[in-house]
């Protein structure tokens, strides 16, 4: 039953909305359960990062850390059904936010080469992340131009 469960908290994130459950029951069985307590990290800015959380249970908040500074802006909070590390199960990049645990957690962590070897041995799961992926980059290309028209277009400031 707690398959079921994870496997219909995996659906609800973008990446996997698309992808058979009979595929997401294997990430599911296959990903290690992990508990943390209130203050810990699950995952730190600029760190190496290989794996995927879902969050099962429990609360975090996604925190922003300026390095040479001990100031942090809060740019999320972060609950059950959340993924963190998206892009460091996808491809083994660094972590962009710190998460720290605000009320006792449970995560599923899917390990880069469980989500490799999941999207190797069933090709049209690879292929819909893959699909996923590339959309969301085009939105952000498409996002990104825009604001560069903003900038281009905007009248340059007027010194006095």
């Amino acid at each position: 039953m707690a398959v079921r469960n994870d496997v219909e908290l995996l659906r609800q994130v973008p990446m996997f909305a698309a992808v058979d459950a009979t595929y997401l029951q294997v990430l599911a069985f296959s990903s290690k359960r992990i508990s943390l307590k209130t203050g810990q990290y699950l995952i730190r800015k600029n760190k190496q990062g290989s794996s995927g959380y879902l969050v099962l249970e429990g609360r975090g908040e996604a925190i922003d850390e300026i390095e040479g500074e001990d100031t942090v802006e809060l740019v999320a909070h972060i609950g059950p059904g959340g993924f963190i590390g998206m892009l460091s199960m996808v491809a083994n990049l660094q972590h962009s936010v710190t998460v720290r645990v605000i009320s006792p957690m449970r995560a599923m962590q899917i390990p880069h080469d469980l989500f490799v070897r999941v999207c190797t041995e069933f090709p049209e799961t690879g292929a819909h992340i893959l699909n996923f992926l590339a959309d969301n980059l085009d939105l952000s290309i498409a996002d990104f131009k825009r604001v560069q028209r903003l900038f281009d277009d905007a009248r340059p400031f007027l010194r006095s």
